[in-house]
């Protein structure tokens, strides 16, 4: 399979050099059977546009920036913001489960690595049975905080908040705070991860790089489905986190298995080696669970807009709301 990255679109600095990075390093290690091909895209048999289109009403469709025309049908989206609408065909990192149709989506993991200190620690560096360090993002993170802190006083957990570090990846300054990170994922034997902006979130990923257990706390999370969760990882509904330093601590004894299984699950699907012929793998099962002869770009009318304008209207809300409240700390 022979597969062409679009960045013609990508204006941010940052962001192109670490796509190029991860692309030409997956290149590299990528088996004869998939190749990337450079410069000519119509030379590939799939084109992936790894920037999110700006997704805007226009008239009873959405308007799109993207690669067109003959191409359409053999470009596919690979979508890592906190809120798609699932419009395009393709790849998403935070689709909510309501949006998400099996015949247009995969999800899949984030294309930029962004803490370059993440990487597989010795199991035994765990003192920690459980951990969460990072921002409040979510009423869910809020929530986290708050009624986990009693938990963590006995010594058994790690809880820290820390500041956002979106808006500060390509700072160079932000590298301690970068470590900080990656250090308390070293310590902790299950590492929570809670939805953030979107229902997804980077630390998921982080964390099986790491060989450390992602416990996942987002009900409208469709996990990519390349990866063996029930082997590596421990999936608790949002209901139930009051309770998750106790259901933690029941599987105790299951750290090291799943450990191992998560580092394996990160090398196979997710490594230098790895991403691409999973990638080759994820739109082939797209290619024939769509019918691209009769499916159209925009899924069917009614049931999709009944359940994009809320999503829609419930973001916008939340723009508003950090907005507001950025004005407060100025």
């Amino acid at each position: 399979m022979k597969i062409h990255f679009d960045l013609s679109r990508e204006t941010n600095p940052y962001n192109r050099t670490a796509l190029q990075e991860r692309i030409a390093e997956s290149a590299e290690h990528a088996p004869a059977s998939v190749q990337v091909v450079d410069g000519d895209p119509d030379a590939a048999d799939w084109i992936i546009d790894p920037v999110p289109a700006h997704q805007t009403f226009r008239g009873p469709y959405f308007s799109d920036t993207g690669l067109g025309g003959q191409r359409a049908s053999r470009t596919l989206t690979w979508d890592p913001g906190d809120f798609p609408t699932g419009r395009r065909r393709g790849f998403y990192c935070s689709l909510p489960r309501t949006l998400f149709d099996p015949r247009r989506h995969r999800s899949f993991c984030y294309l930029i690595r962004y803490n370059p200190f993440i990487a597989p620690f010795p199991p035994g560096d765990a003192t920690y049975l459980w951990g969460f360090s990072g921002s409040v993002t979510s009423p869910l993170r809020a929530r986290l905080f708050s009624r986990l802190a009693p938990s963590a006083r006995d010594g058994t957990g790690l809880l820290r908040q820390t500041a956002s570090l979106f808006h500060a990846m390509a700072d160079p300054a932000s590298d301690p705070a970068k470590q900080a990170f990656a250090e308390d994922i070293r310590r902790c034997q299950f590492v929570i991860c809670p939805r953030g902006n979107g229902v997804s979130s980077v630390r998921i990923f982080e964390v099986l790089e790491a060989g450390r257990v992602p416990v996942i706390l987002s009900d409208a999370l469709v996990p990519p489905a390349c990866v063996d969760w029930d082997a590596c990882a421990l999936r608790v509904p949002e209901s139930d986190l009051p309770r998750l330093p106790v259901i933690i601590a029941a599987h105790r004894e299951e750290y090291s298995r799943r450990a191992e299984a998560a580092r394996r699950e990160w090398e196979r699907c997710f490594s230098p080696s790895g991403l691409l012929p999973t990638l080759a793998g994820e739109i082939r099962a797209l290619e024939t669970a769509s019918n691209r002869s009769t499916l159209p770009m925009l899924p069917p009318g009614a049931r999709y807009l009944v359940r994009l304008l809320p999503f829609l209207a419930k973001t916008r809300l939340k723009a508003l709301v950090r907005r507001v409240r950025s004005g407060w700390k100025r």
